[in-house]
């Protein structure tokens, strides 16, 4: 029988030595607080305003679908790995800065357990919110303005593709 619930001894060892623990903390902070609704408001008004705006403006000339789409994957292309290295270096300096970044590695904890969990943990809220979805949402509007689905197959390779991109940059500034 554990007394204390918050302490628990944990098996791991070698590159996993606190991995778990240091992945709920990381969850907990995109997930058990307002950080997702924040993030997915201010990247909804961003990247979704964009293509509202070339959907749903009268002086725009030519086909409004394609300029919508070709404007949501520009805006995704420089914008979401600009979130995503302001998100995840922005978590890792304040941690630093505080000094929370020595104490955890003091403690029985490992490297390579310390930088993964903040590239699940990351990766996860970041590609969730800022790709999966400002792409469903903007899925729904061009639909709507067509009257009709749009191609799924080809606009899921698309987000795909701005995924891996994200990702990259997510992944390079963690690693710095």
């Amino acid at each position: 029988m554990v007394t204390n619930s918050e302490l628990q001894r944990v098996g791991l060892s070698g590159w996993r030595t606190g991995l778990a623990n240091l992945l709920r903390k990381e969850n907990r902070a995109w997930w058990a607080s307002r950080r997702w609704l924040v993030q997915g408001l201010v990247w909804t008004v961003l990247m979704n305003g964009t293509v509202a705006l070339n959907l749903y403006v009268d002086g725009v000339k030519g086909d409004r679908v394609v300029m919508a789409i070709a404007q949501l994957f520009q805006m995704g292309a420089l914008a979401l790995p600009i979130g995503a290295v302001l998100l995840a270096h922005g978590e890792t300096v304040s941690e630093r800065q505080l000094g929370v970044t020595e104490w955890l590695l003091s403690k029985p904890v490992a490297r390579s357990a310390y930088v993964l969990s903040k590239l699940l943990a990351h990766s996860l809220g970041v590609l969730a919110i800022l790709v999966g979805l400002q792409g469903a949402i903007a899925y729904g509007h061009v639909s709507l303005a067509m009257g009709k689905p749009f191609p799924l197959a080809p606009y899921l390779v698309g987000m795909a593709g701005l995924a891996v991109h994200t990702f990259f940059y997510l992944a390079l500034t963690l690693m710095m």
